[in-house]
This record gives structure tokens, C-alpha cells and sequence, in this order.
């Protein structure tokens, strides 16, 4: 395990250029560069001049080797390879762009020394075109913070990170950047006092280029002692006191290495079909390529991606972001159970349900399945004791998603909720594996009675939309409950419950029973034929 994590900022610390004044210097578009510069904000100018380069038949190539050219120290790959040989872990946090930075990082043999790259997203689009996009979607969700430029916050990426790597056990920290406003002071603690505001950055970049224009040179630029740090990160590590905190949580129950390393197989597999779809839909919808590249594509993981989504779809004022996805990262990561529930109802949903198209669509907007992983982590904090912070979490998957679900209600892996609009699972019901649950289902008690009062719905079962299960009643494996019923006692195994109050079909003395396991087979209707009631 890496004790020593090592953030480096790109432009003026890797290279000794900024990349984005270099690629304008280079393909001669400074002067319509500075034209456009008061009318936009510096990303949002970057994509608009990589346009104009394209209407004037500049292609992506020639950015290419333009990159290629950006100078970069020898002494840099030296050290980087000489940080990363001693185990250290190294990152990027920039206000550059992906397409810049993979490209030189990849010229000069590097791209493969760092375990993340944080920076504002871009593509090729099928007409050659280079888009660049922000890293924060200041269109639709403001970063929050007026120290730096809307497209992103480094501080808020710092924050992130520093939090992480004291979950995971690495201590120290360094961070190497060109200078004053690396990233945002009211984020983190800044590497020294009188540091100005992040956003001022972008208006030196306009002073410098003013500058160079006039003189005709470019700006001396004095870089960080890198090798120094390295050898005394003592001296830049950041202060952790004011970092968020998790318990260590107690030891799951010990699945077998082979279990183990089977469902960590097949969450490397989904994983990696994930962000082949992610980048096919960007490809095909620009207009979702920030969106995709910042919740799917510029994640190591589907823990990390998953922990980022959920945070951003429950935070509130008063649970930030931040905080959440420490809080589900720190629960996926440590607890190999929850990560196996993940890839079960992933499969669940793409293979029961016909108008899921892809496991990223599933992802990104099956409210249903987002519920119920926030659930899993309300779940986790109940069992630690931690039932104020569980209670919460919940009141927010209500909020957000319509789903119910009480943080002390036991649910298995394989679970879909489909469509999961007005779910209700009360605080004693427990639900087994491959479960199948549609809307508006209620999982109750009776009275007002406390103790174990919730239904018990075992494996495989299928449960119909409408539907109601009230008080501590046994609903057998591989049963079916027809919609809109309303259940109030046992339901034998493979047998199927309709109406209201629920009957059984085939009688009670000998109900019909099927061989199928109607969780998995979604089968609603098969019973029809037999229903000697079912008029029109």
C-alpha cells in the first residue's frame, strides 16, 4: 500500500508551458484567442477556439503534434519515475484537459505512472473536432465556490482525495503546483500564506499573455524543487485535523478467497462495460459527454463512480457532497459484500428489465437500484451504531427517489425495484435474494405495536405493482404476488396470491404451484388460465 500520495498539478509543474496558451501559440490563433477572451469563461473559450481551429481546417492531428512539442523537462520523467518506483501514488488535479494531458503524458511514456487524472473532460467528435467541456457543470450544478472559475474547484477535488487516502491508510500527503492559486484556500489548507484566490489564475494568464505579446518573450517561470519534496514530504504534507473521519467499521462475515475473487472478476468485467458504453454515449451525444466523463469515465472504479453519483444525487445544504461520497466510498470499499449486492442488482435490472439498454443507463438513472445502494450504506451505519447519520441518509433516499426503505430493513443481493415510485419497506422486513419489486409496494406492519412486525419475502419471489404485505407474514420462496393484492398471512412457497384479500390460486387446500422463479422470470400473468374468478 502506497504511504505517500503525490498530487501534481499539469501546466507549469509537468511541463514548463501552460498547454492551452501553448496549442493557441502554436496553431497561430492567439489573436482571435484574445479577442474572445473578455466574452467567456476560459474553458468555455478553449472549446470555442478549438471550433474556430476547426472551421479554418485545423484537425485534431495537428493539435496533436503540437502537444508533443509542449517542453518537459527531463528531470520531470526522472522524478516521476523515480516517485512512482518508490510506491508512491501519483495523481493529477488540472485545469487543463483530458485530450491535452493523455497526449503528452502518453508521448513521453508516462500516462501509466498515475492512478488518476482529474481534469476537464474532452473527446474527438465524429467529425474530428476537438470538444472540451468543464469538469463541474456550472450550467446545471455550480461547484458552490466563488473563489474559482465555474468549470472547476480544485479545492473540492483536494478535499476529496485528502479525505480518501486517510481511509485507505496512506498518511502523507504532497501536493506540487506553479505557484499562488493552485487550487481554492477555502477547500484546503493552502501550501503557504498569502496564496490569492484560484480564479485570479485565469486572469494572470491574460496579464502574462498581454505581456508576452509586448515583449515578444515568454514569462521565466521558476519550478518546485520535485525531487526535495520527495525526499522530505514531512515539510509539504498537509494538515489531516480537520478532515472528515469514519469509524473502522467491524469485519464482514468471511466469504471464501475463491468467492472473492470471482465477484471481483466479474465487477472488473462490468466495470470496464460500463465505460465502453459511457464512451460510446458520449460519442454519440455530445451534449452528455461532461456529464458522462465526470460520473463514469474519470473514475478507477465502479465503487468510486457509484459513491460519486450517489453523493451528488443526495446532497443537501446540509449533507454535502463531499461528505457523502467519503461516506459511500469508505462503505463500498471496505465491506466486499456491499460491492458483490452492486454488480447482482446491476445484472438484476439489465436482465429482468426490457427497457433497460445498457448497465450505465441502469447506473445513471434506475432511481430504483440508486436506492437501493444507499440503502445498503444506511443499512451498514444502523448495524454500527451510527443510527443519526443512518436516519438521515434515509430521509434523503425518500426525498430523492421516492423509496422508503427504513436503514434497519435487511435486503439481499439481486434486487430490482422497478420503477420504485412510493416503495415502502418497514424497519422488521426482510428481503431475500433475486427479488423482484414494482411500484407502489408496501412491506408494513399492523398496529402500532413495536417488535419484529414486517414481512419476511423470500427468495426469488416476485411481488406485483400495488401491492400491500402487512405484518410479520412468510412469503415462500419463489411466490408470486399478484398486483394490487393485499396480503395478510403466509403465502406457501411457489404458489401464487391474488385480489384483496389475497387468495391463493388453485385453492387453499392444493394450490398450483410453478416450477419457474418468478423474480427472475418477471412472469405476472401465467396464472390467469387458472383463476376461475378473473372476469371480464
Amino acid at each position: 500500500m502506497a504511504r505517500v500520495v503525490v498530487v501534481f498539478d499539469f501546466d507549469k509543474t509537468i511541463i514548463d508551458c501552460d498547454s492551452d496558451n501553448w496549442v493557441v501559440d502554436e496553431l497561430g490563433a492567439t489573436e482571435l484567442f484574445n479577442q474572445l477572451l473578455p466574452t467567456m469563461p476560459w474553458n468555455s473559450l478553449m472549446d470555442r477556439t478549438m471550433k474556430e481551429l476547426h472551421s479554418q481546417g485545423k484537425t485534431f492531428e495537428e493539435i496533436t503534434a503540437s502537444l508533443k512539442r509542449a517542453p518537459l523537462h527531463s528531470q520531470i520523467i526522472t522524478a516521476i519515475k523515480s516517485a512512482h518506483s518508490l510506491g508512491c501514488d501519483l495523481r493529477i488535479v488540472s485545469d487543463a484537459n483530458l485530450f491535452f494531458i493523455e497526449t503528452i503524458l502518453k508521448h513521453h511514456g508516462l500516462i501509466d505512472y498515475f492512478s488518476e487524472i482529474n481534469t476537464n473532460p474532452s473527446l474527438v467528435d465524429e467529425d474530428g473536432k476537438l470538444r472540451i467541456f468543464p469538469y463541474h457543470d456550472f450550467t446545471c450544478a455550480p461547484h458552490g465556490c466563488d473563489l474559482c472559475p465555474p468549470n472547476m474547484c480544485k479545492g473540492i477535488i483536494m478535499e476529496r482525495i485528502r479525505s480518501s487516502i486517510l481511509k485507505e491508510g496512506k498518511k502523507q500527503f504532497i501536493y506540487l503546483g506553479d505557484g499562488n492559486g493552485d487550487y481554492c484556500p477555502s477547500r484546503c489548507q493552502p501550501l503557504a500564506a498569502g496564496q490569492s484566490k484560484g480564479r485570479q489564475r485565469k486572469k494572470r494568464k491574460e496579464e502574462r499573455r498581454k505581456k508576452e505579446k509586448g515583449t515578444g518573450k515568454k514569462e521565466a517561470k521558476t519550478r518546485p524543487s520535485i525531487i526535495s519534496n520527495l525526499q522530505r514530504p514531512t515539510e509539504s504534507t498537509m494538515p489531516a485535523g480537520e478532515l472528515l473521519s469514519y469509524p473502522s467499521t467491524s469485519p464482514p462475515s468471511h466469504p471464501t478467497l475463491s468467492s472473492i475473487e470471482s465477484d471481483e472478476n466479474e465487477s472488473s468485467w462490468l466495470w470496464s462495460q460500463i465505460k465502453a458504453e459511457a464512451h460510446g454515449d458520449a460519442e454519440s451525444e455530445p451534449a452528455l459527454a461532461s456529464y458522462l466523463y465526470s460520473t463514469i469515465l474519470s473514475h478507477s472504479s465502479l465503487e468510486r463512480s457509484l459513491s460519486f453519483h450517489l453523493g451528488n444525487k443526495l446532497c443537501s445544504s446540509t449533507l454535502l457532497s463531499t461528505l457523502l461520497y467519503d461516506l459511500f466510498l469508505h462503505s463500498f470499499s471496505s465491506d466486499a459484500s456491499l460491492r458483490s449486492a452492486v454488480v447482482a442488482d446491476l445484472r438484476a435490472a439489465r436482465l429482468r428489465d426490457p427497457a433497460c439498454i445498457s448497465y450505465s443507463h441502469c447506473l445513471l438513472n434506475y432511481k430504483g437500484f440508486l436506492a437501493c445502494q444507499a440503502h445498503r450504506v444506511a443499512h451498514k451505519l444502523w448495524t454500527e451504531a451510527r443510527r443519526p447519520l443512518a436516519l438521515a441518509l434515509h430521509s434523503r433516499i425518500s426525498d430523492v427517489f421516492a423509496v422508503d426503505i427504513h436503514p434497519a430493513a435487511k435486503i439481499g443481493k439481486g434486487i430490482l425495484f422497478d420503477h420504485a415510485t412510493g416503495v415502502v419497506v418497514g424497519e422488521t422486513a426482510v428481503i431475500g435474494n433475486n427479488v423482484s419489486i414494482l411500484h407502489h409496494v408496501t412491506l408494513g406492519g399492523t398496529g402500532k405495536m413495536g417488535g419484529d412486525r414486517h414481512p419476511k419475502i423470500g427468495d426469488g419471489v416476485l411481488i406485483g405493482a400495488g401491492a400491500t404485505i402487512l405484518g410479520n407474514v412468510k412469503i415462500g420462496e419463489g411466490a408470486k404476488i399478484g398486483a394490487g393484492s393485499v396480503v395478510l398471512i403466509d403465502v406457501p412457497p411457489r404458489t401464487t396470491a391474488v385480489g384483496n384479500p389475497a387468495r391463493l390460486v388453485g385453492g387453499k387446500e392444493k394450490p398450483s404451484r410453478h416450477e419457474d422463479v418468478p423474480g427472475e422470470s418477471m412472469d405476472h400473468t401465467s396464472f390467469i388460465s387458472e383463476w376461475s374468478d378473473y372476469i371480464i
